[in-house]
């Protein structure tokens, strides 16, 4: 997350990282006091809130490029994207969208 040299002084030091630190090397996404629960619940609710199957893909997507040549990753997820569209979810998107209403995505 925080790149080679960055990581390397972290574990090679063990000197603790204070929150606003964390967000500006990407090690946390944002500073929060106190308990965390309440935002990470709201993330949760965010992603749970899209298509099951889309984020599952978009994970995959993401964990199999990473590290890959730009062609290679750009390729994978074009192959990803195209698995969308065959999916029910996508089919029940389009008709909830046409119709003015929630989608009732099942992950499928």
């Amino acid at each position: 997350l925080v790149g080679m040299q960055r990581a390397k002084e972290l574990c090679f030091t063990g000197r603790n990282v204070r929150a606003d630190e964390a967000v500006a090397i990407g090690l946390a996404l944002t500073k929060t006091e106190g308990d965390v629960t309440e935002e990470a619940i709201a993330v949760a609710e965010a992603i749970a809130a899209n298509g099951p199957y889309a984020v599952s893909l978009t994970k995959r997507a993401i964990n199999e490029s990473e590290g890959a040549p730009p062609a290679a990753g750009y390729a994978n997820e074009r192959n990803l994207f195209a698995m969308c569209f065959g999916s029910a979810d996508q089919s029940e998107g389009v008709a909830a969208f046409l119709e003015k209403r929630t989608a009732n995505l099942k992950g499928s």
